[in-house]
């Protein structure tokens, strides 16, 4: 991997951290997914990614690296690489003999939004959107820090300013049942998230 591009692995690495510890604890207040799957998948969720950023020419991250400057992630992977990290990570998962609802979780994980939830394949619903609320909590961490969170709302998309399709929030209740306006259950996700992530951070200022 050219030594430019290490700093940009290492913040992917802490995202896709991040993510799989607020998926798990996020699974811990519902009965529909287990700790293991939801956590697996956050960390899985930026393979493709992570292949884009290793193993793509010098060309095509310069390529890359302008395009992001005039259009949105996705647009310029296309543009730079010719496919998606969604496209990309779904071969890896194919390379690895992934399960095949893996393989689909990760084509569908980026923005969901696209599709109304009814045409999702239906085992990976609730994943879906649990993956995608665990993105909208650590966007507020990062944005807002640990003193100014406050509980995500009942439509978090709204106060995200994410796009989102209303038929998300049903599945916010059942069958996922999370607690989001419960301030001992965010806190504590919260803080188990930033322990992770100061972990990793550290574990990863050593290996470099």
């Amino acid at each position: 991997v050219p030594p430019a591009r290490l700093p940009v692995l290492r913040a992917l690495a802490l995202h896709m951290l991040g993510i799989a510890e607020l998926a798990r604890v996020l699974a811990t207040a519902g009965a529909s997914l287990t700790e293991g799957m939801a956590g697996g998948f956050g960390l899985a969720h930026d393979l493709g990614k992570l292949a884009l950023v290793a193993g793509s020419d010098e060309r095509a991250w310069k390529e890359f690296q302008r395009a992001l400057g005039r259009q949105p992630a996705l647009a310029a992977e296309w543009e730079a690489f010719g496919c998606a990290h969604l496209d990309l990570g779904m071969l890896v998962a194919v390379a690895m003999d992934a399960p095949y609802p893996v393989r689909r979780w990760l084509f569908y994980h980026h923005h969901p939004e696209a599709v109304p939830v009814g045409e999702w394949p239906v085992e990976a619903q609730p994943l879906l959107v649990l993956v995608h609320v665990a993105h909208l909590v650590l966007q507020r961490l990062i944005a807002e820090g640990r003193d100014s969170l406050e509980p995500l709302a009942a439509s978090p998309w709204a106060r995200a300013g994410r796009p989102h399709r209303s038929d998300y929030e049903r599945l916010l209740q059942r069958p996922l049942a999370l607690p989001l306006a419960d301030r001992r259950f965010y806190a504590g996700m919260v803080e188990d998230a930033i322990r992770v992530l100061a972990r990793a951070d550290a574990a990863l200022g050593l290996a470099s």
